[in-house]
């Protein structure tokens, strides 16, 4: 929906040395919805969205980065030989076109994500109070945080997420389930829910383009470049899992983003190799991972590509990491398949 798609441009990291604002009340308040526990004081405080996606820690991804042009696709190249970016974003089209279809829209899709944050601002105080409660001190980096979730295919319905032990997080690290909110670390499992307008993506490379680079014709061409790339590595391939064909579409699409290399031994949050498209902006490179054999999305990984003394993070520090570790259909709420 677009609440949530918008939502995701005001969660990318800040430029190192910068900081990182709210969402927009508004936007939060279109977008979330509470989770429901059995017994939750009114007075709790700390009623922050956990905006705050994973990441793994320093020196967990190797990093060899090979510059490559988004020309057209051509042939496999032979074995020893490197892939270019459009090659790359060609075959995780292709994958995605080969995933099974959803099905009935009462199923619901799971997902068993692993993600790390570090935690880039302080908690503020309010008076007498602290919001949000108990987060680490700035720099430190949390995870990794085992997350199951339950996602309905009709956005009218509820869903579930449910956080597993250890719980290494003051709160939910859900890259791409942004309508989860909890009140603090101690919340394990609640209600996932979507306010807003459905928007019916467009399963056409050109539609989906235009969608991309929407409101982007006063900002430089690199600017859009850098939003669009991030559009579908923080919200459209997460959230779209479930949907084949829109994959697919947004993949073929991509091929158009400049800037784009290939790191060839990138490697995700559940510590699997694979194969990376990156883009680097404002000192921080976005990496987004596919399998190296079939080409599916496996997650992504934001890093610090500088110094910054004042979050106690080195350059090549990992800021955020999301990975999808399983993902299939069910018939309903906490089924496990």
């Amino acid at each position: 929906m677009t609440a949530l798609h918008d939502l995701g441009d005001a969660l990318a990291p800040p430029a190192l040395g910068g900081s990182q604002a709210e969402p927009p009340l508004d936007l939060r308040r279109r977008v979330l919805t509470s989770v429901r526990e059995p017994s939750r004081s009114a007075g709790v405080y700390g009623r922050r969205l956990a905006l705050r996606l994973g990441t793994v820690g320093a020196g967990a991804v190797a990093v060899a980065v090979l510059v490559a042009t988004n020309s057209g696709p051509g042939a496999d190249p032979p074995a020893g030989t490197t892939l270019d970016a459009a090659r790359v974003w060609e075959l995780a089209a292709q994958g995605a076109a080969a995933l099974p279809a959803a099905g009935p829209k009462d199923r619901f899709a799971f997902y068993e994500t692993v993600g790390f944050n570090r935690v880039l601002e302080p908690a503020k105080r309010y008076g007498t109070r602290i919001v949000p409660p108990d987060l680490p001190p700035v720099g430190t980096l949390e995870g990794p945080q085992v997350t199951q979730v339950w996602h309905p295919l009709d956005q009218t319905r509820d869903g579930y997420f449910k956080l597993l032990a250890p719980y290494n997080g003051r709160a939910a690290i859900l890259g791409s389930h942004p309508g989860i909110r909890v009140a603090s670390g101690t919340v394990k499992d609640g209600t996932l829910g979507f306010f807003g307008e459905q928007v019916d993506l467009p399963t056409e490379t050109d539609g989906i383009a235009a969608y991309l680079y929407r409101d982007s014709g006063e900002i430089s061409r690199e600017e859009a470049d850098r939003r669009a790339f991030d559009r579908i590595v923080i919200m459209w391939l997460p959230q779209n899992v479930a949907r084949p064909q829109v994959q697919a579409a947004v993949l073929q699409a991509a091929r158009r983003i400049g800037g784009v290399q290939v790191q060839q031994q990138a490697k995700d949050a559940a510590g699997r190799p694979g194969v990376g498209l990156i883009r680097t902006d404002n000192n921080v490179r976005t990496e987004l991972i596919f399998d190296p054999k079939d080409y599916r999305f496996l997650g992504y990984n934001k890093v610090t590509t500088v110094d910054d003394p004042t979050r106690h993070m080195k350059a090549g520090d990992i800021i955020t990491s999301y990975a999808i570790k399983r993902f299939t259909y069910v018939e309903k709420i906490k089924q496990l398949p």
